[in-house]
């Protein structure tokens, strides 16, 4: 079966996974599951990263101009020695001209083409369009079988050959699931689905080798994506950058501090959740530790002994109580925490 293959059967065979749907299991409109042509995501995927980079580029632009038209040299003495610049009081901002954005537009306009090309553009400016192609993070936050974040993980794919610095498509794959790619979805199914075509995918770039079975056929180990597809309501926003900013000069600030900290903690387990070559004994370890720590956070929240603590706890929707309670609401096989940060 193909990637897209698993995309028609979520969409068409697959039985209820939520309780509250279950008399309506055959209703895919319930689901909100409905087929996206190959053209509408083709366009999606398209016009999305011409945006971005487009956005990016101009951005380049005027921060370098910018600074330029701030930073020019000083007039020197009879003597050639440059006086110190005065102090400005306010620092001139460069306009992008009408003709520049145009320049930029048609520059990757080709890029997205039928026949797309790269030869037209400098080596400079391919460095600057691959590491704009680097840190890109895309999110879908109703992914579905995921078709949108596949049609993003070839169409990088395919920019980032044409600059040609590559040379390892699975290598690259790889490269793209594990920083630029991440999908929600509150249909259980569909994130094992949407991890699974990203599975099948990235095999298909590796080099198989039938005459070594006793090495996997020369295929390396697959990436975990437990922390890049995951289930959960995207609709609801946490409340952690809030309650994070109203704690700012109050009583819990402190407090606030040490939770970033353990967050960021969290943040570096799920880094190094997604390393292929883990054993299984190392990856349930990670695991453990994972939500042993997330567990910890949580039972801090909820300490009786702290009366700011237990005035945090009083409160209604919005307090880290409660984001922690939703945290642990959410499917367990996401191992989400309590930050959009650790939720990419």
């Amino acid at each position: 079966m193909t990637p897209k293959c698993w995309a028609v059967f979520l969409k068409t065979c697959r039985p209820s996974q939520n309780e509250e749907t279950e008399k309506i299991a055959n209703q895919r409109k319930a689901f909100g599951a409905f087929y996206t042509p190959r053209e509408i995501v083709d366009y999606m995927v398209n016009e999305s990263l011409k945006t971005y980079l487009q956005t990016q580029w101009e951005q380049n632009v005027i921060e370098e101009k910018t600074k330029n038209l701030n930073n020019r040299a000083s007039s020197a003495d009879l003597f050639g020695n440059k006086k110190p610049q005065q102090l400005k009081l306010e620092t001139s901002k460069y306009e992008l001209k009408a003709e520049e954005k145009q320049k930029i537009e048609k520059a990757l306009e080709t890029l997205f083409t039928a026949n797309a090309d790269a030869a037209h553009l400098k080596k400079d400016e391919k460095n600057l369009l691959d590491g704009f192609l680097k840190k890109i993070k895309v999110l879908d936050p109703a992914c579905g079988s995921g078709a949108f974040p596949m049609g993003i993980l070839h169409k990088l794919k395919e920019l980032r050959e044409y600059l040609g610095f590559y040379t390892d498509p699975y290598q690259l794959k790889l490269d793209i699931l594990s920083n630029n790619i991440y999908g929600v979805d509150i249909m259980p199914m569909a994130t094992e689905i949407a991890r699974l075509r990203s599975w099948l995918s990235l095999i298909l770039e590796a080099d198989y080798k039938p005459n070594l079975p006793q090495n996997n056929f020369g295929v390396d180990a697959l990436p975990n994506l437990d922390f890049k597809f995951v289930c959960a309501n995207s609709l609801i926003d946490l409340g952690l950058e809030a309650f994070i900013q109203e704690s700012k000069g109050t009583l819990h600030e402190g407090f606030t501090k040490k939770l970033v900290t353990q967050l960021k903690e969290l943040e570096d387990l799920r880094k190094q959740f997604f390393i292929p070559a883990l054993a299984s004994l190392e990856k349930e370890k990670l695991k453990n530790e994972y939500l042993q720590k997330r567990n910890e956070v949580v039972a801090a929240i909820e300490a009786d002994s702290d009366p700011v603590l237990m005035e945090i706890a009083k409160k209604d929707t919005g307090t880290l109580l409660m984001i922690a309670k939703r945290a642990l609401s959410f499917h367990p096989h996401g191992c989400l925490v309590l930050t959009k940060a650790l939720m990419w």
